[in-house]
C-alpha cells in the first residue's frame, strides 16, 4: 500500500495583542480549510501562558479544530519583570526575543518539519532561527499596505538625511502612494528615541523576507498594492485580505455567551441602520475626561448606540496585554448617564461580539479607534465610520478611511499622532448626527456599501481557490519549498518638509 505523503506544514507566529492574533488565526484557518495545509500556530503571551483573557479565549475556541495551537510565554520572567517602565514597542520586541529558544525547541521536535515560518511585525527576530532550520521566511503585515510602505521606507530616509534635513522632515512620499506624515510612523519617527533602535530592524527585516503578506486587497489600496508589488521594494507581495472573522461562521451558545446573545437580542429590537457601535478595540482606553465627553456627546446626539466601555486610564495602551479583561463596573461614567440613555443606548463593559454586531442589520455606523482588524470588519459589512485613532498605525489608517476611501469622518483633534486634547461633547454630537442621519442617501454609507462589494468578490475567490487569488498563490509557494530571491532591492522614497 502506497504511503500517504504528509501535508505541507507551516508555522505561524503571533506576537502579543489581539490585533496580531486575530488575522494570524484567520490566515491559519483558511490555509487549512481551503488549501489542505497543516498549520501550527504559536501564540506569544505574557499572561502566564493560559490565554485566559475573555476575548482571546473566545476566538481560540473557534480555531482549535483547525490548527495546532501552542501558547508560549517568555521564560525569562526575571528579565520581563524589569520591563514595567518600558514603552509598548520595547515590551513587544523583548517579549518576542525571549521566546526564540522555546519556539526553536518546539519546531525542532516536530515529526513533520515545517517548510516555512510566517511572523508578524514583531517576529522578525526569528529570521536567524528560520535560516538554521532551513525554513522559508514570510513576513505578515497585519495592518494596511500604506503603513507597510511607510514603515520600511524610514530606515532608508534616516540614513540618507543630514541632521538638518532630518529635523525638517514632515512627510514621507513613496511613488504612487499616499503621502504619510512622518510623525505617524510608529516607533521610527524620532531617530534619537530609544524605541528607534528596536523598530528599525523590524523594518529592514521585512525587506529581507522571502515574501510579504499584507491584510488588504487591491481595490482597497490599489496604488499602494501596485507600488509594493513591483519587486523593487520587497520580495513577492501577497495581498491576502480581507482576513476577518466571519460572523456567519461563528456560533454563539447560551452557556458560554449569554451576554453576547443579550446584546444581539437588543439589536434585533432596533430599526435597521439606526445604531452606532462604539468601541476602541480590545487593548486601548480613553482618559477620564475623554470618557466623560464621549458619554455626554452620545447622549446629546439622541442616536441609538452600543458602547463597549472600559475604565479610563492615562495610558492609552493600558489594556493591550490583558486583552480587554477587567472590572465590569460602570461607576466612572457621568452620574445618571446609563439610566438616562436606557432604551436608546446600551453600555457593555469590556467586551462584545464585534463581528456579529457589525454584521447586524440594525448597525448604521461605527465609532472606531481605526485598528486594522476593526476597520476591515467594518468595511466588509459596508458600515461607515467615525475615525478616532489613538496609537501607532491608527493615524495612517484614519487618513486612508477619511481622505482616500471617504467612508469615514474624524474629529479635528485626531488628525495626527502629534495632536492632543480631548474631543469635546459638541463635536462628538455633530459627528454622530452627521454619520447616522440621511439613511441610504448618506454618501458615506453609499461608498461603504460599494467597498463591501469589492471585499465580497475577493472572499468568493478565496473560497473557490481561484488561481488569481493571492492566498492561493501563497499556498502554492509554501508547497514549492525554498527558493531564495537573489537580486538586491532598493527603496525609492523621498521626503518633504
Amino acid at each position: 500500500m502506497e504511503k500517504k505523503q504528509p501535508r505541507t506544514h507551516a508555522v505561524l507566529l503571533a506576537s502579543p495583542g489581539m490585533g496580531h492574533l486575530k488575522p494570524m488565526l484567520e490566515l491559519g484557518k483558511r490555509l487549512v480549510k481551503h488549501h489542505d495545509l497543516e498549520i501550527t500556530l504559536f501564540i506569544v503571551t505574557n499572561d502566564g501562558g493560559d490565554g485566559a483573557s475573555g476575548s482571546k479565549s473566545e476566538i481560540l475556541k473557534s480555531s482549535d479544530e483547525f490548527l495546532h495551537i501552542h501558547l508560549v510565554s517568555p521564560p525569562q520572567q526575571d528579565v520581563m519583570a524589569s520591563a514595567l517602565e518600558w514603552s509598548l514597542i520595547r515590551k513587544l520586541v523583548m517579549t518576542m526575543r525571549a521566546c526564540v529558544p522555546v519556539v526553536r525547541a518546539a519546531i525542532s521536535s516536530m515529526p513533520v518539519a515545517p517548510s516555512a515560518i510566517i511572523v508578524d511585525l514583531f517576529g522578525t527576530d526569528f529570521w536567524d532561527m528560520a535560516d538554521e532550520l532551513r525554513m522559508l521566511k514570510f513576513a505578515f503585515m497585519t495592518t494596511s499596505a500604506l503603513y507597510l510602505a511607510a514603515f520600511i521606507s524610514v530606515p532608508y530616509l534616516v540614513d540618507k538625511l543630514s541632521q538638518k534635513e532630518y529635523e525638517e522632515l514632515r512627510t514621507i512620499d513613496i511613488p504612487n502612494c499616499k503621502t504619510v506624515a512622518y510623525e505617524d510612523v510608529f516607533g521610527l519617527a524620532n531617530r534619537d528615541d530609544p524605541d528607534h533602535v528596536f523598530a528599525r530592524p523590524m523594518a529592514t527585516n521585512f525587506i529581507n523576507a522571502d515574501g510579504v503578506l499584507v491584510n488588504t486587497w487591491h481595490d482597497l489600496e490599489p496604488n499602494t498594492v501596485s507600488s509594493l508589488g513591483d519587486g523593487r521594494l520587497l520580495g513577492k507581495l501577497y495581498p491576502i485580505g480581507p482576513l476577518t472573522e466571519q460572523a456567519a461562521e461563528k456560533k454563539l451558545s447560551t452557556e458560554d455567551n449569554g451576554g453576547a446573545i443579550a446584546i444581539l437580542e437588543w439589536l434585533d429590537k432596533q430599526p435597521g441602520g439606526s445604531v452606532l457601535y462604539v468601541s476602541f478595540g480590545s487593548g486601548w482606553s480613553l482618559t477620564g475626561q475623554q470618557t466623560h465627553e464621549l458619554a455626554l456627546g452620545l447622549e446629546s446626539s439622541k442616536q441609538r448606540f452600543i458602547w463597549v466601555s472600559r475604565p479610563p486610564t492615562d495610558e492609552v495602551s493600558e489594556y493591550f496585554f490583558s486583552g480587554g479583561d477587567g472590572s465590569g463596573a460602570l461607576d466612572y461614567l457621568p452620574d445618571g448617564f446609563v439610566a438616562r440613555t436606557k432604551g436608546v443606548g446600551l453600555v457593555v463593559p469590556m467586551w462584545a461580539p464585534q463581528a456579529q454586531i457589525l454584521a447586524h442589520a440594525s448597525i448604521g455606523g461605527f465609532l472606531t479607534h481605526c485598528g486594522w482588524n476593526s476597520t476591515l470588519e467594518s468595511v466588509t459589512n459596508g458600515v461607515p465610520m467615525i475615525a478616532w485613532p489613538l496609537y501607532g498605525d491608527q493615524f495612517v489608517i484614519a487618513a486612508i478611511l477619511t481622505e482616500d476611501l471617504e467612508v469615514a469622518i474624524r474629529p479635528a483633534a485626531r488628525t495626527s499622532s502629534g495632536g492632543g486634547g480631548a474631543v469635546g461633547r459638541e463635536e462628538i454630537r455633530e459627528l454622530v448626527v452627521k454619520l447616522m442621519e440621511g439613511g441610504e442617501g448618506n454618501p458615506l454609507r453609499a461608498r461603504a456599501k460599494a467597498l463591501r462589494g469589492t471585499a465580497d468578490r475577493v472572499l468568493e475567490e478565496q473560497k473557490t481557490g481561484s488561481a488569481k487569488d493571492s492566498l492561493h498563490q501563497f499556498a502554492a509557494a509554501l508547497r514549492s519549498g525554498p527558493k531564495r530571491p537573489s537580486k538586491l532591492r532598493r527603496l525609492f522614497v523621498c521626503c518633504r518638509n
